[in-house]
């Protein structure tokens, strides 16, 4: 190796050395000379690709490179210098070229304006060695390639023209890129608190001041001047991390994420919708909704491929037909239509931020479109559309990505939805805990999400064995994911007539293959996020309609963070259709509205969060009582009767201790629940020892209050509107409901910790 790299070096000081000695007695003050520098490939987002040496370094440059020290070439990039742009099908971290500068030279064909011959400089030599000729470019049709250079790193490759087997870890060299900005970040701010400093002492000083009041002061502005990446524009105090079965800020401050997802993993790699509103108006409309965050998709070949990732909106759109689409974002988001697609999502991340909404970027799919089958190449690693080196190399670039909107890119998910044929648990742990470690190398700041297996809906096999990470602190920013929906369970489970066995069948079959995860104090214990659940929006479909009222009861006892399945109203093609309505949608499809405000209305109650970290499972002193099928809270009101109102009013506390009388009391009064007769409203009176105070939880989900009543079993009952009646008991029995479409969620009743 020794022997191949001493070859290396002294071929490239001889070229060097011929082509400096070819360059003796050209004037340094014509303007038409052809000035050479050396660039080095240092960005992995497109953005900072190339990096300028200091001239004169180009020796020392090249002994960094062949001694493998791809960080500590000195640099310097000149503002005056302009973009520069240059054509290579493939390029590496750390590779140096030598590219020719003068004012007007069109790079990437080899050539210059006014005739002006590019013929000195090693990276030259080194390509007429490989075969290119002078004014043609780099790629088959040697028209050379005008985009910036990404890193695509091979095994075996150093870079242009040359192999190696160990000279080059790039992935290890993204890393330390990355430390490197965040050390800067760093130097920066304490550059600023250290002027901060000096200035509070000059004048404590002169007004003889004690230090102690400065050094207060400097705490408080301290606090006021850290970056982005350490406060969020929602005020929490990031960054955020898990403590036991919760999500917290770096207060300790229990955090809920309400979330909702945006596809930008279609075809086009386009955020949806910008064609039919501004950005603007998009991440308003999410704000004003109650959310709190947003769980934007992205395809890994976006940012990995360069005929992906340097294809601008407009060219995207048009070359799969999508012509109106394209006119639309033209019309309606016109900065963003001559944009390259990792550009355009990035001013989509910008526009959520600028709406104080948390982020997660999630990996949805490797090759961009619809998700999921067993058989689409994008499900478990190994598959044809799905390389885990390229998936590997696509999470640390996102990673990188975040590091610039830290104050609200607050999450990563490593991938969607793990399935197919080939999946099974001991290589999804491989990857898995090689994604997360990649990640962390890159951002230690954000929450690492992670799918299980069979459409992110198995998590059993952790129970045994939790995730075990060679990086201890990657355990304090693990999230596990579960979907769910009404077919997760099998086609048949809502089509049972009783919605109280099939809601019970459906938590138990939850609880068993995820829910288990938030149990306290085991070694697997962590948060769970449903990551997407969802409905026909239209509510034409009882399965999905049964569905999300077992889903909210479930959502509502656990307080579980979630993301619903989706913003988008429309996609710009799916299924081979242009401007697809989507009917899961929480927008219209003119993105203009809420498709399902009653819905919205009812998904307000899950927003808020009820208990905490420091509270525990189970440990809260009194409860709130949900009802799932509106999103309200059981409350009362001044004439002592039961009212349905919202969540976040202290009137619906209630003390409920099944050893105790069975009565249903309100908190700090002697007042308890007492059922007169069937359709009657539900009352607090102060009677004591009454048999029709005496409430059981029934049915088999355990969540209707029953009483007995002349010799008949009535519920709590919330379907007349804002009243709470005594109503004749729904579906207690599967018999009771066979050939009906009687639906007991009337009478659902969750209790929540409060």
């Amino acid at each position: 190796m020794e022997s191949s790299i001493r070859k290396k070096r002294n071929y490239r000081r001889r070229i060097r050395s011929e082509s400096q000695s070819d360059d003796d007695g050209k004037d340094d003050d014509d303007d038409n000379d052809v000035k050479t520098k050396n660039y080095r490939f240092s960005g992995v987002n497109g953005e900072d690709t190339l990096k300028s040496e200091q001239p004169g370094s180009s020796c020392e440059a090249e002994k960094n490179l062949t001694d493998g020290n791809v960080l500590n070439s000195p640099r310097n990039k000149s503002e005056e210098d302009g973009p520069v742009e240059l054509a290579a099908e493939e390029g590496r971290e750390g590779a140096f070229l030598n590219v020719a500068t003068n004012p007007g030279a069109k790079y990437g064909n080899g050539g210059a304006q006014n005739g002006t011959r590019i013929a000195s400089g090693i990276g030259f030599e080194m390509l007429r060695a490989m075969g290119w000729t002078e004014r043609t470019g780099l790629g088959q049709s040697g028209n050379g390639i005008v985009d910036p250079i990404l890193p695509v790193p091979k095994g075996g490759t150093l870079g242009l023209g040359f192999t190696t087997t160990s000279l080059y870890d790039t992935q290890e060299a993204i890393r330390q890129v990355q430390k490197a900005k965040r050390e800067e970040r760093d130097r920066k701010l304490k550059h600023k608190l250290d002027g901060l400093r000096l200035r509070v002492t000059m004048r404590s000083k002169r007004q003889e001041v004690k230090r102690p009041f400065w050094d207060v002061v400097l705490f408080i502005l301290h606090m006021w001047l850290l970056p982005s990446e350490y406060k969020s524009a929602t005020g929490l105090s990031l960054p955020l991390s898990v403590s036991s079965r919760w999500i917290i800020d770096a207060s300790g401050a229990r955090v809920k994420l309400a979330c909702v997802s945006w596809g930008a993993h279609m075809e086009a790699m386009v955020a949806e919708g910008l064609d039919k509103q501004p950005l603007s108006n998009i991440t308003g409309l999410i704000s004003s909704s109650g959310f709190n965050c947003v769980r934007l998709t992205y395809a890994t070949y976006m940012f990995t491929r360069q005929t992906q990732n340097g294809t601008t909106v407009s060219d995207s759109l048009n070359s799969l037909g999508l012509t109106v689409a394209a006119r639309g974002i033209a019309s309606h988001n016109p900065g963003l239509a001559q944009l390259s697609l990792v550009e355009a999502y990035r001013k989509v991340v910008e526009a959520i931020a600028a709406s104080n909404l948390l982020i997660i970027l999630d990996n949805h799919v490797s090759k961009p479109g619809w998700c999921c089958s067993d058989n689409d190449g994008n499900g478990f690693w190994g598959d044809s559309e799905f390389d885990p080196s390229e998936w590997l190399r696509g999470l640390e670039m996102v990673a990188d990505l975040a590091l610039d909107y830290s104050g609200s890119v607050v999450a990563l998910g490593l991938r969607n939805e793990p399935r197919g044929p080939r999946q099974n648990a001991r290589d999804w742990r491989k990857y898995i805990q090689e994604g997360a470690e990649r990640v962390h190398g890159v951002n230690s700041e954000v929450l690492i999400f992670v799918s299980g297996l069979n459409y992110a809906t198995d998590l059993s096999f952790l129970s045994q064995q939790p995730l075990v990470f060679q990086n201890q602190s990657v355990r304090g920013k693990i999230v596990y994911e579960v979907h769910w929906y009404s077919w997760t369970s099998g086609g048949g489970t809502y089509s049972d007539p009783n919605l109280n066995s099939a809601c019970a069948f459906d938590v138990s079959r939850v609880m068993n293959s995820t829910g288990f995860l938030i149990t306290p104090n085991q070694g697997y214990t962590s948060p769970l996020v449903v990551t997407e659940f969802g409905f026909s929006m239209n509510g034409k479909s009882q399965g999905d309609n049964d569905h999300m009222d077992c889903y909210f009861s479930l959502a509502s006892g656990l307080d579980l963070d979630w993301a619903l399945w989706a913003l988008q109203g429309s996609y710009y093609r799916r299924d081979g259709q242009l401007d697809y309505d989507e009917s899961y949608g929480l927008l219209t499809r003119s993105w203009s509205e809420i498709r399902n405000t009653t819905f919205l209305q009812r998904l307000r109650g899950l927003q808020n969060d009820l208990p905490g970290p420091s509270s525990g499972v189970g440990a809260a002193s009194y409860r709130a009582l949900f009802h799932p099928g509106t999103g309200l809270c059981l409350l009362s009101d001044s004439n002592s009767s039961l009212v349905l109102s919202s969540c976040q009013s202290d009137a619906g506390v209630w003390d409920y201790n099944p050893g105790d009388g069975l009565t249903l009391k309100l908190k700090g009064s002697t007042s308890v629940v007492t059922a007169t007769a069937e359709g009657a409203l539900a009352k607090l009176s102060d009677v004591v020892n009454c048999s029709t105070c005496n409430w059981v939880l029934s049915g088999d989900r355990g969540i209707q209050f029953a009483v007995e009543v002349d010799g008949k079993k009535l519920c709590l009952d919330g379907k007349s509107g804002s009243a709470v009646t005594t109503e004749g008991c729904l579906c207690l029995n599967r018999s009771e409901c066979r050939g009906t479409q009687v639906v007991p969620t009337s009478q659902w009743f969750e209790f929540i910790a409060a």
